[in-house]
């Protein structure tokens, strides 16, 4: 494509904004720098700029707006369960805390704007240690695109290796668990791991439920309420043989289902 291919802009008529690459990667949450870069690496995804402004003696090119966002990948957070807590907005991207930007990836960023490493932003602002500092949607795409990749490549991240030596990995566990350790407490952690405990109780009772179950039709019954309910006039010792569990299960049971 050259210059000669597109309109200039008085030239064009069209019904969308026009968008510099720099209001593209503020629209779409990436630094500038790497809007070029994620533009320059997939081509055929993006579409042609539309038309060009001149800014002194510079030709600016200008990507239609709603083109734009027809192909730009959703940043819209995932749901997640687990202890690591997420520092994404409810629409997937992150807010620096710095400056109020907003990005996929805040890591060069930090690092070029703020001087700051992803530890010590982390620490400025009372954020967990295992934050990950990058939108919940590009993380997801990103796994999903080595998952792909090395399925046809193994070697595709043999470069690694040093980092994944013993020797290496031990020397840095002491300082990821302590680091782990002092954000424990941290509100957001704390808010982020109730789902995941709620959800292992829930699944503990159930195993549990499940275990008493088989012991109940074991015994010839349909499950172990019909048992409970069988065995009421019994003795709570006399019932748990009867059904095959403890007497303190019984008497538990009983009392929780009226009697």
């Amino acid at each position: 494509m050259t210059d000669r291919d597109l309109p200039r802009l008085l030239e064009r008529p069209h019904g969308s904004r026009l968008l510099t690459r720099d209001e593209v990667a503020d629209r779409l949450g990436y630094s500038r720098t790497s809007m070029a870069t994620v533009m320059a690496r997939d081509p055929q995804r993006w579409p042609r700029p539309a038309a060009m402004l001149r800014r002194g003696r510079v030709w600016v090119l200008l990507w239609d707006a709603d083109e734009i966002d027809a192909v730009a990948p959703p940043a819209t957070a995932t749901q997640r369960r687990g202890a690591r807590a997420t520092v994404s907005d409810s629409d997937g991207l992150l807010t620096c805390l710095e400056c109020g930007r907003r990005y996929r990836s805040l890591g060069r960023h930090l690092h070029a704007a703020h001087q700051l490493s992803a530890a010590e932003y982390r620490a400025r602002h009372d954020l967990p240690a295992t934050a990950a500092l990058r939108a919940d949607g590009d993380r997801e795409r990103s796994a999903q695109y080595w998952r792909q990749r090395l399925a046809v490549d193994p070697t595709a991240v043999d470069h690694l290796q040093p980092w994944n030596r013993p020797d290496h990995l031990d020397a840095i566990r002491p300082k990821a668990i302590e680091a782990n350790r002092s954000t424990r407490e941290l509100e957001i952690v704390r808010a982020h791991r109730a789902p995941a405990q709620r959800y292992a109780v829930q699944a503990m009772l159930a195993r549990r439920r499940a275990r008493l179950d088989d012991l109940a039709r074991a015994a010839g019954f349909s499950d172990f309420a019909a048992a409970i309910e069988a065995t009421r006039d019994l003795p709570a010792t006399k019932a748990a043989r009867r059904i095959g569990c403890g007497a303190s299960t019984v008497r538990r049971h009983r009392q929780r289902e009226g009697g």
